[in-house]
């Protein structure tokens, strides 16, 4: 873990806060780790990463590329030319990520939420934390992979709840002064908990004293006494 204050330490904070308000120990994981560990008899091997590497792109790109069918038509009915759109992913490339995607989903809900067995709750840090400027280049078109965390309620059908854990300060190269970026975390818990993992949140928060509700503004919470100056980058 990075020395000083880390969006990092921000969640591993609230995951131990959390860990003692349910009375329970928190196990931390590498999910790659464990699928080395404990791998699906269907991967046939296949480290997590090589297993799942095209199936984000190839889902989300193919099921794009059909909903634009009615758009293509209009489009060579009046211009009399194909539109400048790729299909780079076949219906069996398709069909055989939405396999793979049903082999991970299994595994996470056994291996992971241990389904049947345990009522887990799995907590992430929802992004990284860095700041934003208007005048950055905007990144390059980009599909998470389906091992990133943001995938892991689609794929599982599963609730998700989004927190504030804490506020990072860095000194803005705009303004010249210490401003604060949100940290959030995520908890996943297993499907059909809807109901509960939003009940276990806000009681949750309200125990420890964490707050529910958020400012608007350029914090998220109400910052005591002057804000330490730190370095421009204080996460890497």
């Amino acid at each position: 873990m990075p020395e000083g204050s880390t969006p990092q330490k921000e969640v591993m904070r609230l995951v131990n806060g959390l860990a003692s308000y349910l009375g329970v120990t928190a196990n931390g994981i590498s999910i790659s780790t464990l699928w080395d560990a404990k791998p699906p008899d269907a991967a046939l091997g296949e480290p997590l990463h090589e297993f799942l590497k095209e199936v984000g792109a190839s889902t989300f790109l193919y099921e794009n590329y059909q909903s634009a069918a009615d758009f293509r038509d209009d489009y060579r009915e009046k211009l009399n030319k194909n539109p400048s759109i790729g299909k780079t992913f076949t219906q069996a490339q398709f069909d055989e990520s939405v396999r793979r995607m049903d082999v991970y989903k299994a595994w996470l809900l056994d291996a992971v939420l241990e389904m049947g067995k345990k009522h887990t709750v799995v907590v992430t840090q929802s992004e990284d934390v860095k700041s934003n400027y208007r005048d950055d280049p905007p990144p390059a078109y980009y599909i998470q992979p389906a091992w990133h965390q943001w995938w892991g309620s689609s794929v599982l059908g599963a609730p998700e709840v989004v927190i504030p854990a804490g506020q990072m300060p860095y000194k803005s190269r705009i303004t010249g002064v210490t401003e604060h970026l949100p940290v959030m975390a995520s908890l996943l818990t297993q499907p059909g908990s809807d109901t509960q993992l939003l009940e276990l949140t806000h009681a949750f928060l309200e125990g420890v004293g964490r707050p529910t509700v958020v400012k608007s503004g350029s914090t998220m919470f109400k910052i005591e006494g002057k804000a330490e100056e730190v370095p421009a980058n204080p996460w890497l």
